[in-house]
């Protein structure tokens, strides 16, 4: 063999024994410099000579310096996170990064950890898209992005894993529409999508997400009307969709959903009577201020611990709960 050809094929090799030595621990120490572990909280045992599995936040598998946790929230990592970190990492599981000052974009490399189950990156400073390549990870059951500076739009891809229970995507600037493709997503049990600048409407398919137990639209720009098929939602216990362009009145159908116990409308275009159906859900809060609400109101409504309806024109007579009104129980009419 010509030596050109020995060279060509060491260094090969080499490439090979270099990208297959990505220990843990190299793994650990690049997140450790790149986000000033230094001034970390707590950085008890890091780039000590003991086994990384004794670090602070490291959780191994068993007998293995393989790690499967990894726990820094609220511990003042500063900086951005390094992509050598996440590469192919195949062992790790859980991953909590939240309430810390990271900057910078999310690394793609996560999207390359099989075996990912639980993703927190919430309360930090990172900004620009969600990777449409999160959607391979077949094995995600809670992605949490909250309180950052994301913009784009929401992922159709996403839709694509099967087994998540959670999404948490409030407090950013996102945009675009929510997908309709999520009706398909029917693990789903809590949708955070608040405070944000989401447009269009409330997918009709939702109605087949019969886990959800919460669903926060508050404070986008989203308009159309409240699709009935809500109705379908009989685990659900939140409702939340205040401070939004929605119109139209307030479906019968919110009186299948047995469990309901929060139901926010206020700050809408929502319009019409408050249907008798309501009485069947178990509601304990009931906010409809600055609604065009008018009719009359039921006893059943008493029942509600807290409910506001400032601006509303109910007819007289009132429920005895809200004649004189109270700190908890105001119907909008001052009297009658």
């Amino acid at each position: 063999m010509a030596l050109g050809s020995q060279s060509y094929w060491f260094f090969c090799l080499f490439l090979v024994l270099v990208v297959a030595d990505t220990s843990d621990r190299t793994r650990l120490e690049y997140l450790y410099k790149a986000t000033n572990g230094n001034m970390w909280e707590d950085n008890t045992d890091w780039l000590g000579p003991l086994t990384i599995c004794r670090w602070y936040g490291v959780v191994c598998v068993e007998g293995k310096e393989n790690v499967t946790t990894l726990s820094l929230e609220h511990n003042n990592l500063n900086g951005t996170l390094p992509p050598e970190t996440f590469q192919d990492w195949e062992t790790l599981k859980d991953l909590f990064l939240n309430d810390n000052t990271l900057s910078g974009t999310i690394p793609s490399e996560l999207t390359t950890v099989p075996n990912l189950m639980i993703l927190d990156l919430g309360s930090n400073s990172l900004h620009g898209s969600i990777n449409t390549e999160f959607g391979g990870l077949t094995k995600l059951q809670s992605m949490s992005l909250d309180k950052n500076n994301l913009t784009g739009t929401i992922p159709t891809e996403l839709s694509q894993i099967q087994t998540v229970t959670n999404f948490a995507f409030q407090m950013n600037s996102l945009t675009g529409k929510i997908p309709t493709e999520f009706g398909g997503t029917t693990s789903l049990e809590t949708l955070h999508l608040n405070t944000n600048s989401l447009t269009g409407d409330i997918p009709t398919e939702f109605g087949n997400l019969v886990q959800l137990v919460l669903l926060d639209t508050r404070f986008n720009s989203m308009s159309g009307t409240i699709p009935t098929e809500v109705g379908h939602l009989h685990q659900c216990q939140q409702l939340l969709l205040r401070g939004n362009e929605i119109e139209g009145t307030i479906p019968s159908e919110i009186g299948k959903m047995a469990h309901l116990q929060f139901l926010v409308l206020g700050d809408n275009k929502i319009e019409g009577s408050i249907p008798l159906e309501l009485k069947n859900a178990d509601l304990d809060s009931f906010y409809g201020n600055n609604l065009n609400l008018v009719g009359t109101l039921d006893d059943w409504l008493c029942k509600v611990s807290e409910f506001s309806f400032d601006e509303a024109k109910f007819d007289c007579p009132l429920p005895s709960c809200c004649d004189p009104p109270s700190a908890t129980q105001n119907c909008g009419v001052t009297s009658c």
